[in-house]
């Protein structure tokens, strides 16, 4: 005898169900591992561009305000710029690089600074290197960023 199929059954068996929730699953998770990774990624380099932007704009502050100073004085994780009577001083106090303006008002420059190295080159060349670092010690997360620049006194 001939067995007569029906096309009018509506519905999912068990099994269906179940394989296409698995499925879902497996992809949905595959999904989340890639969103995950792209945040992290996103994360490490929004902190590396900032400890760059942070590092070029103490950088450029110190070679700005070096174009018309005389003299300069250098010591560990310190430089003192001279010109007559008034000076300005950049200090490195933790992991923050300070700066004292010729009206003795002082402000921070630049944040997560590792190290501040002033080298004497000549009595008016010297050359600065500043080291940012974010997130020391997490070697997942860590950024670090070194800028060095010699530096000239015209006057």
């Amino acid at each position: 005898m001939r067995k007569i199929i029906r096309f009018d059954q509506a519905g999912l068996t068990l099994v269906e169900l179940v394989i296409g929730i698995s499925l879902a699953s497996v992809v949905m998770s595959a999904i989340a591992i890639f969103i995950v990774g792209n945040i992290r990624f996103s994360n490490t380099a929004q902190d590396e561009i900032i400890i760059q932007d942070q590092v070029r704009r103490a950088m450029q502050v110190i070679v700005d305000l070096s174009m018309d100073k005389e003299s300069y004085v250098a010591s560990s994780n310190q430089l003192v710029l001279k010109k007559g009577t008034k000076q300005v001083t950049f200090k490195l106090e933790g992991n923050d690089l300070k700066f004292t303006n010729e009206s003795n008002q002082s402000e921070t420059l630049a944040k997560n600074i590792e190290s501040f190295k002033v080298t004497d080159k000549g009595s008016k060349f010297f050359n600065v290197t500043i080291k940012g670092i974010k997130n020391k010690g997490n070697k997942k997360k860590e950024v670090s960023f070194e800028l060095t620049n010699e530096v000239f006194l015209r006057n």
